[in-house]
């Protein structure tokens, strides 16, 4: 699942109610809990990953095959901003450079409608993606 394009809420409700046990009003309080969910699933992925020491990890395959355009998009791109350590929202310029670029590295730029993709997932323009892009590839 590719978290950094959702919003995880929490919302909970009490109704307030008259002496009678009659209701009278209800107040809600939303939470957006999107980072911590986020730091949950950095903690689960660091703690899982020495599970296996020595020569079984060796032999430990972290192969995944997709089945949609979307899922194979969020799996590059999730690995990608795994390897980054932290949220594409939160980077400053020279980190989403140094993401944009991890992200040609992996080939993500080969694929047709990655762009768009990557924009509405990064909640910016294409050309905002295009720009980065084009500055990544005439520095290195």
């Amino acid at each position: 699942m590719l978290l950094s394009c959702y919003k995880f809420l929490k919302c909970p409700s009490v109704f307030l109610r008259a002496q009678k046990g009659e209701i009278k009003g209800c107040l809600c309080i939303n939470f957006d809990v999107t980072d911590f969910v986020l730091l949950s699933t950095a903690f689960s992925d660091f703690s899982s990953m020495n599970q296996f020491t020595g020569r079984e990890a060796l032999f430990t395959s972290q192969e995944h095959y997709t089945k949609t355009f979307a899922e194979t998009m969020d799996s590059l791109i999730d690995a990608t901003v795994a390897e980054c350590g932290e949220v594409p929202a939160m980077m400053d310029k020279a980190e989403k450079n140094d993401l944009i670029s991890r992200l040609d590295r992996v080939g993500l730029f080969m694929i047709k409608g990655s762009v768009d993709y990557l924009a509405k997932v990064f909640d910016v323009s294409r050309y905002t993606i295009y720009s980065y892009l084009k500055e990544v590839r005439n520095s290195g």
